[in-house]
Order: C-alpha cells, then structure tokens, then sequence
C-alpha cells in the first residue's frame, strides 16, 4: 500500500505542505493520498475515472470543493483502488477533521448527498466504499463515515467489531420543464402563489429586474453580504465570490430601480444541470421576501436558457423542495471498539456541532447499529 503526502509522527498524522504529482509507471494496490495540493494533483487521473464510469460531475468541479475545505478545519484524503494491472478502478474522496494540520482520525464524507464521494462502476461502488472504510481503519483511523447514493451496506460482512448503517433520503434536484408555469405546476398551490406573487411585487413596487452577471467588485460583494440574512465570515463571502467567477460560475443578481442588490445566487453549470450553491439576500426589506423572489427569477432565467435541472446542494428550506425528485442515500460508520455508540454520541455532541453532518448523523438516533461478537 501507498501512502503519499504525509509523515508519521508518534502516532499521528502530519501534512507538508508541497505538491506531490502522482507517481510516475501507474497505481498499485491501495494508495491513499493526503492534503489538498497533493489530491488535486490526481485530477486529471480522477476525470478520466469518472468519465469511465459514467460520473463525469463528481470531479468536474474538485478545486471548488478542495479550497471550501480550509473553512472546516478538514483535510482532503482520496484513497485510490488499482487492479493488478496498475488500472485505477474506483476511488473515494473523503475530508477527516484536523487541528493545526493533524489528522484527529475522524473521516467524513466529501458531501453528504454522496454524488461525488465514491467514483467507480456502479456495480462496484458499495464495495469500494466498504473497503475504503476498512483500509482506513487499519491504517488508524478512529471513526469513518461514508455516503453513497443509491449505496447498499446492509448485509455485507465488516471486518470491524462496531458499525452501523442507514438509508435515507434526499430532496436537492429540481426537473425543469419547458416554461415556468409548467415546472410550477408540479409544485403546492400556497409555493406557486407565494413564488408569482412576490416576483410580481419586487418587480412593481421596487423595479426589480434580474441580471445574469452581477457587476460587484470583491469588495463590494463582501460588504453586502455583511447585510444580509445569515452573514458568513469574510473570508467566506471572498471564496464565494471567487468560485462564482471561475469557468461555468454563475453570479447573477436581482436588482432594484434604485440600483440597490436585493439577492444574489451563485453557483455553476455542468451538462444540462444548475447547481447552486449559496444565495443571500438583504435583511432591510423583509416583507418582500426576497428569497422567494429570487427563486422565482433564477427558475425563469434557467427555463429560458434551457437548463434540465436545478440542484441545490445541500437542499434548501424553501417550499418549493416538496417537488423536487427523491433521492435515496446509504450511510456507512465505523468506529473503534472502544467507542461505544451512546459515548461516541455524547462525545460527538460536546465537540461537534450538532448541525454538522457528522453531528447530525449520530444524535439523530436513525442508525442501525451492527457489534461482532
């Protein structure tokens, strides 16, 4: 087994800080690769893999998702399965929670909708999953949870004296059909009349109008979204911005007669599909719901355009998700023997925070827990 970018330490896991390109003359075995410039330096190695197996969006976009990591404290791990060949079969990208650039042992998945965590042929994908839960737990790993679409681990044999196992589902994809009215025909009567409603009046009362391409500088960008619903860091609101403006970004805005930014949304396209990835909207006017109004502009544009299908990742409150496609999810967990499942709870709760996934997953009493004898 290989094992790139990382120096045992007495016990723990350290992270350099140089890139390291993939090794020259192909894969062998198992390779578990470390850090973000080190994963990312397997991009090309990962499209081609994920073009194979017909997943082509799981890394499209991996240098957006690797520089949101900073902002968790997680580490960028991906663990390579080669065949006796040297011919990358599959391949799992996970985060494991750091402090101060060492590994706490604590692995997660890279998105908790698990679209882009595990790449390989669709057959194969549970067990390459369950292997790579295994091999990290070998190599130390104190907790592993994986996410897999349409995954199934119950049944299958574990090396590991306690896991547990879940399925559950999602609500993040929208179909969008020819025109407006007809996609909103699919939603409730009260989201179709809040969502022509409040376009209506943003666009009587404040002369509202949508624009594709937002023109705001960085700066200007960053101290809006100081005055905004839900403010995020600074450091944030630049990332956004930056990822809004990369190749297939989308910036766009609705803005009023007095030239004033009421919403903006930000996120990128990929083969027929809208991605969204964040939206804020101004705290000043809250009558106008403008989150409502925003959707309903971006849906229109999107129709307009011809997009097949709009995502938010990570779902979204609004109404309007009740008509969105279902989505089944399997979570698989492992954890050390001695991490009994209610302590592993309690601890959990005291140091993570309950709306992470990690927190949310194991206070939400759903897990099926499985203990060899």
């Amino acid at each position: 087994m290989q094992e790139i970018g990382l120096l045992q330490r007495s016990g723990t896991v350290a992270y350099p800080n140089h890139a390291l390109a993939p090794a020259a003359g192909g894969l062998s075995g198992i390779t578990v690769v470390r850090g973000h410039a080190q994963v990312l330096a397997y991009h090309q190695m990962l499209s081609a893999l994920a073009e194979r197996c017909g997943q082509p969006e799981a890394v499209v976009h991996l240098p957006l998702f690797l520089s949101a990591c900073r902002f968790g404290a997680k580490i960028p791990s991906l663990v390579l399965h080669a065949d006796s060949t040297g011919t990358l079969r599959g391949a799992a990208l996970l985060y494991e929670y750091g402090m101060w650039g060492v590994s706490t042992g604590i692995v997660i998945p890279a998105d908790s909708d698990g679209q882009r965590g595990i790449i390989a042929p669709e057959g194969t994908r549970s067990a390459i999953a369950l292997k790579t839960a295994e091999i990290l737990m070998e190599r130390g790993s104190l907790l592993v949870l994986l996410s897999l679409a349409n995954g199934e681990f119950r049944g299958r044999q574990l090396r590991a004296r306690t896991s547990a196992t879940q399925t559950r589902t999602i609500v993040r994809s929208l179909p969008l059909r020819t025109t407006f009215d007809e996609t909103l025909a699919g939603m409730g009567t009260r989201t179709r009349r809040n969502l022509r409603h409040y376009r209506r009046r943003a666009i009587q009362e404040l002369g509202a109008a949508f624009v594709p391409q937002a023109g705001l500088s960085e700066a200007e960008f960053v101290a809006l979204s100081r005055r905004c619903f839900y403010p995020v860091p600074d450091a944030v609101s630049r990332w956004r911005y930056t990822s809004a403006h990369e190749a297939s970004g989308i910036f766009a805005g609705l803005r009023g007669a007095d030239g004033q930014w009421l919403a903006l949304i930000g996120g990128r396209r990929h083969n027929g599909t809208t991605f969204v990835d964040w939206q804020v909207n101004i705290d000043s006017l809250p009558a106008y719901s403008l989150g409502t109004a925003m959707r309903a502009f971006f849906l229109q544009h999107e129709i307009d355009r011809g997009t097949q299908t709009l995502t938010f990742e990570g779902g979204t409150p609004h109404s309007m998700h009740r008509a969105f496609i279902s989505e089944p999810v399997s979570d698989l967990l492992l954890i050390r023997s001695f991490l009994a499942p209610l302590w592993m709870r309690r601890l959990i709760a005291r140091i993570f925070r309950k709306t992470s996934f990690l927190g949310e997953t194991l206070l939400a009493g759903t897990l099926e827990w499985h203990r060899k004898s």
